[in-house]
C-alpha cells in the first residue's frame, strides 16, 4: 500500500492565515457598512424631525418650544383635539461613529420668538454631500457645516454688532443692518444711465419685483459698483467683505422690524434708536440699492415709512448697509 501524504504544518499555517486575513477583511467590511447605514438613518432621522416640525408650524405658526420638543414627541393639543405630528423622536443609533463623541440625542433648539430653529447632529462619515464630523439643520434643509451656532431673532445683536432685522427661513439667511450709518451721500456719481441689469421702471413699489425683492441687495450692489464706485453702494462695499446696500424690500424690512414700533409679527416694540448701545436710524430718507429709473433710485423715509423714487445724483441720503449669514 501507498502512504497517503498529509499536510505539512507550514502549509496549515498558510491556509489558517489566508482564512484569518479573509474573515478580517469581513469583518471591517461588515462593520463600515454597518457605520454608514448609522449615518444614512441619521440623516434621514433629521429630515423625518424636519418634517414634523413643518407640520406643526404650518398649524400653530411657529415652532415647538424646547419643553414641547422635550416629551418625546411632536403634536398639537387644542379645543378641537389632538394632532401628532411625530409620536416618538428618534434618537440616534448607536455606537457613534467617527469623530462623533456621543450618541445623545439630536439637540433641537428653538429661537425665542418661534420662528426658527436648530438641530445639531453629527455623522461619522460622509452621507452624499454631507462631510463628518458637526452639522446643523435649520428650516432651510440639511446644512453642511461646523454645528449649530446661535439662534438669531429679530433686534438680536448680530456678529458684526448691528441688529438682525429680518431672518429668512425660506433661504435661511439672515439679515443684519450695520451698526452704524456709513454716510450721507448721492446714489451715484453718473446719472440718467440705467444700471445693466436691475432697473425696473415701476411706478410704486408697492409689488416688490424684481430688483426690489428681499434677497436682490447682493446683485444690485455689485452692478452698481461695476458702473461707478464712487456710490451709495461703493460706501458699503468699502466696509469689507459681505456688506451690501440693501434692496427696497430688505431697507423695508428694516425699517418694519427695526424703526417702526410694530414688526412683521405684529409685535409692539422700543424702536432701535432708544435700544442701549445705539445703533439708531435717522428720520430721514435711507438709499436702496434698488433703481426707479435710469436717473432715480428708491428710498425709504425712515420717518414714517414713505417710499420715494429720487435722483441719482443732486440728492444725498443716509446710508445704512447690510450683510447676511
Amino acid at each position: 500500500m501507498k502512504n497517503k501524504r498529509g499536510f505539512t504544518l507550514i502549509e496549515l499555517l498558510v491556509v489558517i492565515a489566508i482564512i484569518a486575513i479573509l474573515a478580517t477583511i469581513a469583518v471591517i467590511a461588515l462593520q463600515n457598512a454597518r457605520a454608514k447605514a448609522r449615518d444614512a438613518r441619521r440623516v434621514a432621522d433629521v429630515k423625518q424631525v424636519q418634517t414634523a416640525l413643518e407640520l406643526f408650524f404650518n398649524d400653530k405658526q411657529r415652532y415647538p418650544t424646547a419643553d414641547e420638543f422635550g416629551v418625546g414627541s411632536i403634536y398639537s393639543t387644542s379645543s378641537l383635539g389632538t394632532t401628532t405630528y411625530m409620536a416618538m423622536i428618534p434618537t440616534p443609533p448607536s455606537p457613534a461613529d467617527g469623530p462623533c463623541s456621543s450618541t445623545s440625542a439630536y439637540i433641537y433648539n428653538p429661537s425665542s420668538d418661534g420662528g426658527s430653529y436648530t438641530i445639531a447632529y453629527c455623522l461619522g462619515g460622509p452621507v452624499s454631500q454631507l462631510v463628518p464630523g458637526k452639522h446643523c439643520a435649520t428650516p432651510a434643509g440639511i446644512n453642511d457645516g461646523s454645528g449649530c451656532g446661535k439662534v438669531y431673532t429679530l433686534r438680536d445683536i448680530g456678529p458684526d454688532g448691528g441688529y438682525i432685522f429680518y431672518v429668512d427661513h425660506v433661504s435661511g439667511l439672515t439679515y443684519e443692518a450695520a451698526p452704524s450709518d456709513s454716510a450721507i451721500i448721492p446714489w451715484s456719481d453718473i446719472t440718467n444711465i440705467s444700471v445693466p441689469g436691475i432697473v425696473d421702471n415701476h411706478n410704486w413699489p408697492a409689488d416688490l419685483t424684481g430688483n426690489e425683492i428681499i434677497g436682490a441687495g447682493v446683485y444690485n450692489t455689485s452692478k452698481i459698483v461695476a458702473q461707478s464706485a464712487n456710490s451709495a453702494a461703493g460706501e458699503c462695499v468699502n466696509l469689507g467683505q459681505g456688506w451690501f446696500l440693501p434692496s427696497l424690500g430688505e431697507l423695508n424690512k428694516m425699517y418694519v422690524n427695526l424703526q417702526s414700533g410694530t414688526d412683521e409679527n405684529n409685535v409692539q416694540y422700543t424702536p432701535v434708536p432708544y435700544f442701549p448701545g445705539g445703533g439708531g436710524f435717522s428720520n430721514s430718507y435711507y438709499w436702496s440699492s434698488s433703481e426707479y429709473s435710469s436717473g432715480n433710485a428708491w428710498s425709504k423715509y425712515f420717518y414714517n415709512g414713505a417710499y420715494s423714487g429720487s435722483y441719482k445724483t443732486n440728492t444725498t441720503m443716509y446710508v445704512r448697509c447690510v450683510k447676511t449669514f
